[in-house]
């Protein structure tokens, strides 16, 4: 085709009359309007139902361990269910947060192994607060006090006295901390370990054994049962206090149950359900009665030093000297440095902290200067021990936040403290300092210009 020559096409278009022309393109823009339109609502498609929002997932249920075997904390029932007052207690919990339980059995041998495994979200059923344990995972506020006893058949309670326990069989609920007790206090006894704290009454009812190692809580459901007639206390071993024991990796269910067992403290559930088992309260103690904020912040205070017997075994095991300056200065500078910007006053925390320095220092000197030792488990100065240290501190802090000035004299938080440190190195001096310390600490941080 010659390219000179106009195409069919444009023959065409050169014949139309301007106004045609004009008609055609308005057709084609109404086409084009129409088909934009229709591509932004979707298509031709009728316009769909709402569909509803899906509820949010129900909350997991809260895994209790718990052993069914130590009353009135952790007791199995003829159904088959387990109750006690651990057990409605983290029920009542669980109903606050909208969370269904969910009880794993667990024996005491395997519990710390379970709980790091993740077996369960929190350990309950008379759980005692130790060293170990706090450097382990984290612990809850004290709900009980009991005594550690040594229980003992007829009269000889008043022969305890002259010659003590040597040659005496003493049974006592194997793989728990009372075991650990009784190993350690009562050392001339044969300690026979049973498989669960039911087979103490059975024990003793029979006459295999001299005696048991029970606590004071329990005594009481074993006496009320019959169990024990014509037992006696032969003595106090320790003096204890029961936490929950929650899993390490959830510290936020740490924080909330604490928050919750504060609230529950405060506005009368848990002393009512104390009162229901016979509990003593968590705040009390023939030595030393406090109101709640002065005790937890002695409970706190009393957890530190708990685990400065395994600080000396790790720094023994690291070569490493118990005195450190350059970390002390450092310690008290970051103790003050938060206090203030908490609201509290600087120096007399800062004051605190080297209080709490000589008391720990003291322990371990003690300890190191034992050829025993502590027996206890092997733990690391940085992975375990510091850490645990760290949450001590930050909780003890938090709580003098809310309870500074402390409405305590300082020789009833000295009494507390050694009711709650049962510890080596521990002299009046070094108590009534740290005591004294803790007293002294109120709220006000005035900022450097």
């Amino acid at each position: 085709m010659d390219p000179t020559l106009p195409s069919f096409g444009d023959e065409v278009r050169a014949k139309l009359p301007d106004d045609l022309r004009l008609v055609r393109r308005r057709r084609v823009a109404l086409v084009l309007a129409a088909l934009f339109v229709v591509a932004a609502c979707g298509g031709a498609r009728p316009p769909a139902a709402r569909v509803a929002a899906p509820p949010p997932p129900a909350a997991a249920p809260l895994r209790i361990g718990t052993s069914g075997d130590y009353p009135p904390f952790s007791v199995s029932r003829e159904d088959g269910d387990v109750g006690g007052f651990d057990v409605d207690v983290l029920r009542a919990y669980a109903r606050d947060r909208g969370r269904e339980t969910a009880l794993v059995r667990f024996a005491w041998p395997e519990l710390e192994r379970r709980l790091l495994r993740g077996d369960f979200d929190v350990a309950a059923g008379g759980i005692t607060v130790r060293g170990d344990r706090l450097a382990r995972a984290p612990m809850t506020a004290t709900v009980a006090r009991t005594d550690a006893v040594l229980v003992l058949r007829g009269n000889a309670c008043s022969a305890f006295a002259a010659k003590g326990a040597h040659g005496s069989t003493i049974a006592v609920n194997g793989g728990g901390h009372l075991e650990k007790v009784a190993r350690r206090t009562l050392p001339g006894a044969e300690i026979r370990a049973l498989a669960s704290n039911g087979d103490l009454p059975r024990a003793f009812r029979a006459r295999d054994v001299d005696g048991i190692v029970t606590d004071t809580a329990e005594l009481h459901e074993l006496r009320r049962a019959g169990d024990v007639s014509g037992g006696c206390v032969a003595a106090v071993l320790s003096r204890d206090r029961k936490a929950y024991w929650v899993d390490p990796r959830d510290a936020e269910l740490a924080r909330d149950l604490d928050a919750w067992l504060a609230e529950r403290e405060a506005d009368g559930l848990l002393p009512a359900v104390r009162a229901r088992y016979g509990l003593e309260p968590a705040a009390g103690g023939a030595d030393a009665l406090l109101s709640p904020a002065p005790a937890r912040v002695a409970d706190l205070v009393g957890r530190r030093l708990l685990l400065m017997p395994l600080v000396a075994e790790a720094k023994r095991a690291r070569g490493a000297q118990v005195e450190d300056l350059g970390r002390e200065a450092v310690v008290e500078r970051r103790a003050a440095d938060a206090a203030c910007a908490a609201g509290l006053a600087p120096e007399p925390y800062r004051e605190l902290a080297r209080a709490q320095i000589a008391a720990s220092k003291a322990v371990q000197r003690a300890v190191l200067a034992s050829a025993t030792g502590t027996g206890g488990p092997a733990l690391d100065l940085d992975r375990d021990l510091r850490p645990a240290i760290d949450r001590a501190d930050d909780e003890l802090r938090a709580e003098l936040v809310r309870a500074a000035p402390l409405d305590a004299a300082p020789a009833q938080l000295a009494a507390r403290l050694r009711a709650d440190a049962d510890v080596p190195g521990l002299d009046d001096e070094t108590l009534a300092h740290l005591a004294a310390a803790l007293a002294d600490v109120r709220q006000g941080c005035v900022a450097s210009r």
